[in-house]
C-alpha cells in the first residue's frame, strides 16, 4: 500500500477554472444584468512530482498568480480538482485546510505588502507558530526564529528590526523564513526574484536550492524571467490568456519550444554563444481581454503562423511531442519544428 502512495504526485491540478465576476448594482448581482466574467484561469491541468521544481511562465496578466492562489485556496476556484497527496483540496473541511496550511506555503511577490509594517521580523516569523500551536513556550519560539533567520543567511539580531529597515533582498529572505517555519513540503514562489539586482537574485536562488536539499521541498515557481526558469526548473508550463499552451521538461522547452507563443517568448532571450544571433519573433497586437477571450485558439489573434478559420473557431487539440512534452496547437508538429 505504501508503494502505491509513493507513486502519487504531490500536486495534481485537473481542469482548474477560476473566474471573477464584475458588475455594479443590484441588477448585476440578482439578475446578472451587466455582469462580466473574467476568465482568469480557464481549464488548466498539470502535475508536480515531490521534490521537483515546476515553473509556470507567461506574460504579465496571463493568470499565473491566480493559478498559485487557487491551488492554495487563497482564492476559491470556480471548477476543477486540486489534489494534494491524492486528496481533493476543494472538499477539505476548515480543520483539514488548517492542517494543509502547514504543508503548503507561499512566498509573495511583493515583500513590502506581504510583511506587516507594524510587526518586527521576529514577530512575523513567529506568528504562524502561535496560530498553529506548533510551539508552547516563548523561549522555544524565539530559538526557532533565531535559527530560521540564520538559515536564510540573516542574523538572529535582525529579529528586532521592522520590514522598512530591510533591503529588497533581505525582505525576501524574511518571507522565505516565514514560509519555512511550519516545515512545509510544498512552497509557491511568486516572482521571487522580480525587481532584484542580478547578484542578489542569484544569491536568493542559491539559497532556495540549498533549502530544497535541506528541507526536502517541492517548488512551484511563478515567473516571467526565462533565464531564471531555465536555471531552476525540472518542468515548465507556458501560459497564455488563462490557458496552458505548452508543457514539458525544462530542457526540451527551453532548447526547442514548439508552440508559436513559446517560440516568441524564448526568441527574446539573447544568445551567449559567440557569433550566434537569435532571430527575435515580434508579436503584433495586444493580449485580448480575459473578459472577452477569442474563440478557438486563445493565441489566434497574434499568431503569425495560424492556419486560418480553424484556429479562430476550433479549440486546438493537444499534441504529444514525446517525453511528456505536449502542446495545444492546430499546426502539425513537423511544421512547428521548422522555425
Amino acid at each position: 500500500m505504501k508503494k502505491n502512495m509513493d507513486r502519487v504526485p504531490l500536486v495534481q491540478v485537473q481542469g482548474l477554472k477560476t473566474y471573477f465576476y464584475k458588475g455594479k448594482g443590484v441588477l448585476s448581482k440578482v439578475f446578472g444584468k451587466g455582469l462580466r466574467i473574467v476568465h482568469a484561469v480557464d481549464d488548466v491541468s498539470f502535475t508536480i512530482e515531490a521534490g521537483k521544481n515546476f515553473s509556470l511562465v507567461g506574460e504579465t496578466g496571463c493568470g499565473k498568480s491566480t493559478v498559485c492562489r487557487s491551488i492554495l485556496r487563497l482564492v476559491e476556484p470556480t471548477d476543477g480538482k486540486i489534489l494534494f497527496e491524492g486528496q481533493n483540496l476543494l472538499e477539505f473541511s476548515k480543520r483539514e485546510m488548517q492542517k494543509f496550511r502547514c504543508k503548503a506555503q507561499i512566498v509573495m511577490q511583493d515583500p513590502r505588502s506581504s510583511l506587516n509594517p507594524r510587526m518586527t521580523a521576529g514577530e512575523i516569523i513567529a506568528e504562524p507558530l502561535r496560530i498553529h500551536g506548533m510551539k508552547k513556550y516563548e523561549d522555544e519560539i524565539q530559538d526557532e526564529v533565531a535559527r530560521l533567520l540564520e538559515t536564510v543567511r540573516l542574523s538572529s539580531e535582525d529579529a528586532d528590526k521592522y520590514p522598512h529597515e530591510f533591503s529588497g533582498g533581505q525582505a525576501r529572505r524574511i518571507g522565505i523564513a516565514r514560509a519555512l517555519v511550519l516545515r512545509p513540503q510544498f512552497i509557491v514562489a511568486d516572482e521571487l526574484t522580480s525587481g532584484l539586482d542580478v547578484s542578489i537574485a542569484a544569491a536568493i536562488l542559491d539559497l532556495m536550492q540549498d533549502l530544497q536539499d535541506e528541507f526536502k521541498l517541492t517548488y512551484f515557481w511563478i515567473s516571467h524571467d526565462l533565464h531564471m526558469v531555465k536555471y531552476v526548473s525540472d518542468n515548465i508550463a507556458i501560459m497564455y490568456l488563462g490557458k496552458i499552451v505548452e508543457i514539458g521538461r525544462a530542457q526540451d522547452i527551453s532548447d526547442g519550444p514548439l508552440h508559436p507563443y513559446s517560440q516568441a517568448l524564448f526568441s527574446a532571450i539573447p544568445s551567449i554563444k559567440p557569433g550566434h544571433e537569435t532571430r527575435k519573433i515580434i508579436l503584433e497586437g495586444e493580449v485580448p481581454s480575459p473578459i472577452h477571450p477569442p474563440s478557438g485558439c486563445p493565441f489566434n489573434t497574434r499568431c503569425q503562423r495560424k492556419l486560418g478559420a480553424i484556429c479562430e473557431t476550433d479549440v486546438p487539440p493537444w499534441q504529444d511531442a514525446g517525453d511528456g512534452h505536449r502542446l495545444s496547437c492546430h499546426i502539425p508538429l513537423e511544421t512547428l519544428r521548422k522555425v
